[in-house]
């Protein structure tokens, strides 16, 4: 805790904290929107796993496949990890590899949107803050 508190101590000589700060307060609509839309296709893809692998007694690891993805709370982490793009547990059954091959092509939205918008946003913010500090100097 107090690593974050030596790092906001240092904005007053490298600004990229507050930057960041007005970066996600300027576009806070549409990473509420970005939020939204992941929280909803992670719910989707979840409930799809579940109803697709929650009777399958293929054991992968110390856990089947029935444990990991037996109720909806239970699969609700590993969707959540295949939708940030990785992929720890491959032995799925025909459905759920269905499944997870068009989770792929969300996972991508979901995980480019949001850092989209915080590089935009912070190079237009660092724009900004450049002209204001040469308008400043002059």
């Amino acid at each position: 805790m107090l690593r974050i508190f030596r790092l906001l101590t240092l904005d007053e000589y490298i600004p990229s904290v507050s930057l960041i700060g007005s970066v996600l307060s300027r576009n806070a609509k549409d990473f509420k929107q970005a939020a939204y839309a992941a929280l909803s296709l992670w719910l989707m893809f979840a409930s799809m796993l579940w109803l697709a692998e929650r009777h399958d007694p293929k054991q992968v690891d110390d856990l089947t496949m029935a444990q990991r993805y037996g109720t909806m709370p239970s699969a609700l982490p590993y969707t959540l990890v295949h939708l940030t793009g990785d992929y720890p547990l491959i032995d799925y059954d025909f459905p759920a590899k269905c499944v997870l091959f068009f989770a792929i092509f969300f996972a991508v939205g979901v995980v480019s949107v949001p850092t989209g918008l915080l590089a935009s946003g912070f190079s237009r913010e660092l724009a900004n803050y450049r002209k204001a500090e040469r308008a400043q100097r002059e």
